[in-house]
């Protein structure tokens, strides 16, 4: 995204003395005074809200991919056939992830990190930050030379 003059495009197209430049380069764009628009740096919070849900998520998802082996332990008890799965196992295993999610989803940033402590530091590294450094803002004033267009 690029930006001037309040006005906001994608830096696919621009209209440079009345033509139009498809795909312009980034330096095409600065040296028609576009400046790129840097997304905001998702806060450490929201990065573990967003694990958090992704591990919620896949520990629904094992339970439903295991609901078929509950259903056929039923199907064999009204049948009065064997067990095809060991259900003692299977139920424990369940409740397992049922008590994980209730604790992930009870659980503040501070609290899914030192339960997770990996993930601080795949955080930093995806997004190119070394644990422990504080996230940084570029000012759009800096970029701008102080040159009118």
């Amino acid at each position: 995204m690029y930006t001037k003059n309040g006005q906001t495009i994608s830096g696919k197209r621009i209209v440079v003395d009345g033509c139009t430049i498809l795909n312009p380069t980034p330096q095409m764009l600065a040296d028609n005074g576009w400046l790129e628009v840097v997304p905001p740096t998702p806060t450490e919070e929201k990065i573990a809200r967003q694990q958090r849900e992704q591990r919620i998520w896949a520990l629904k998802d094992q339970l439903a991919q295991g609901d078929y082996k509950i259903i056929k332990c039923a199907e064999a008890q009204l049948t009065g056939e064997p067990m095809p799965y060991d259900i003692t196992t299977l139920v424990a295993e369940r409740n397992a992830m049922r008590a994980e999610i209730n604790e992930l989803e009870a659980m503040t940033e501070e609290e899914f990190y030192e339960a997770y402590p990996d993930e601080r530091e795949e955080d930093a590294l995806n997004e190119g930050i070394e644990p422990g450094d504080e996230p940084y803002d570029i000012d759009v004033a800096e970029q701008d030379n102080g040159e009118e267009n």
